[in-house]
């Protein structure tokens, strides 16, 4: 998640070259032999809760953002040149120190990012520290965490209020609109607030909160 309130980060065009600087495809194809997601934010796909997801290949998935999601680093140096970074900019993401599986793909992120001029740096605490940064709103970059667990969905605690999950630092009167009506209509009709709450993603999306990590599938084998 990217804590937008402050430069460089609050210009949406170094979110969106960060986005063009991600060879999502290549890391989907490295690290899961193309089985799994690239978007997965604000909610990951869950079947049960399919009818609010919002996926890349959604046709319903904004075309100008899908296309930020295609590999283009002289695109992503073109928009950094725009908004005031023609030689690049500095930045950092908090990782849980613990968590050696983001440390690694964050790696592969930063030799990425290197070659349009970002230069990534890691912010590593240990896990009552990390929380407690997040707690107190310490976080001024990006940070690696993972989204609230889907049955959450209602409270949409990471993009509203200002829980540890809401990393990004998010408040936004269009979302808060929106979760008014998903809640309001959740109390007669689920799956319509789950409608609701895929067309806000549309809007979400384009803001670029986020730089999804790449997930692959994970499958639950039930004993008959």
């Amino acid at each position: 998640q990217i804590v937008h309130d402050r430069p460089p980060l609050n210009d949406v065009r170094v979110s969106q070259a960060m986005l063009l600087a991600t060879d999502f495809n290549s890391i989907l194809k490295s690290l899961y032999q193309g089985e799994g997601l690239i978007q997965n934010y604000p909610i990951g796909y869950v079947p049960e809760y399919k009818e609010m997801f919002l996926g890349l290949d959604d046709p319903a998935f904004p075309p100008e953002t899908r296309a930020l999601y295609n590999y283009n680093p002289e695109k992503a140096k073109q928009l950094l040149k725009e908004a005031g970074y023609p030689n690049g900019l500095k930045t950092s993401v908090l990782i849980n120190s613990v968590n050696t599986a983001s440390i690694d793909y964050y790696s592969i992120i930063k030799d990425m990012w290197a070659k349009v001029g970002i230069e990534l740096s890691f912010d590593l605490k240990e896990g009552a520290a990390f929380s407690n940064f997040l707690i107190n709103k310490l976080q001024t970059a990006l940070v690696s965490r993972n989204t609230a667990p889907i049955g959450q969905w209602l409270s949409a605690i990471q993009i509203s209020g200002d829980g540890e999950a809401n990393a990004a630092k998010v408040k936004d009167a269009n979302v808060e609109d929106w979760l008014s009506k998903i809640r309001t209509t959740a109390i007669t009709d689920t799956y319509a607030a789950m409608r609701q709450y895929k067309e806000m993603t549309k809007y979400i999306v384009q803001q670029v909160w986020a730089i999804p990590e790449v997930t692959g599938y994970r499958y639950t084998f039930w004993w008959p």
